[in-house]
């Protein structure tokens, strides 16, 4: 009967007292049992060392830089005046209330700039909607320089490329 040693093969208490108790596991089945074994305690290597890195100084001050970023960004390419009319109506009139209903929740954020029109006799997409607002390249370019050149930033890339 073959016999692993203790300090050779780490495996569970359960399947090595069982193995010392000398039933007869085939080799087979010793060795998937070994392998699924390892491939948990892998498993579980990885997500703690994930949970490390997501807990570490260096992710969370990238991360408050690239949210702050992202933010300024998406405030400055709102547009600062919106105007139009919208005509919709779907085959089913119950859809055309559901749709209705969002369009009545976000009703602060446009207000009576845009004007809707529900349909619920008939299928119809019809509008027109005229935006205006500014996209300054250097306000982006700024914010790419500032994230590109961030130390911490370029860490987690070099951790992320290999």
């Amino acid at each position: 009967m073959f016999r692993i040693p203790a300090h050779e093969q780490k495996l569970p208490a359960a399947c090595y007292s069982c193995w010392q108790k000398n039933y007869i596991i085939s080799d087979s089945a010793f060795s998937m049992l070994h392998d699924q074994y390892v491939t948990v305690h892998g498993i579980c290597d990885k997500i703690s060392e994930i949970r490390i890195f997501l807990e570490s100084e260096v992710f969370l001050n990238a991360k408050t830089l690239l949210l702050g970023e992202t933010k300024k960004l998406g405030l400055h390419i709102l547009p600062r005046k919106v105007r139009g009319e919208i005509e919709f109506g779907f085959d089913d009139p119950s859809l055309t209330g559901r749709v209705l209903a969002v369009a009545g929740i976000c009703y602060p954020l446009y207000g009576n700039n845009i004007k809707i029109t529900p349909y619920f006799d008939r299928k119809i997409l019809e509008g027109e909607l005229k935006v205006k607002g500014r996209i300054r390249g250097i306000v982006l370019l700024k914010s790419v320089l500032k994230v590109g050149f961030n130390h911490e930033v370029r860490e987690i890339w070099k951790n992320f490329k290999g």
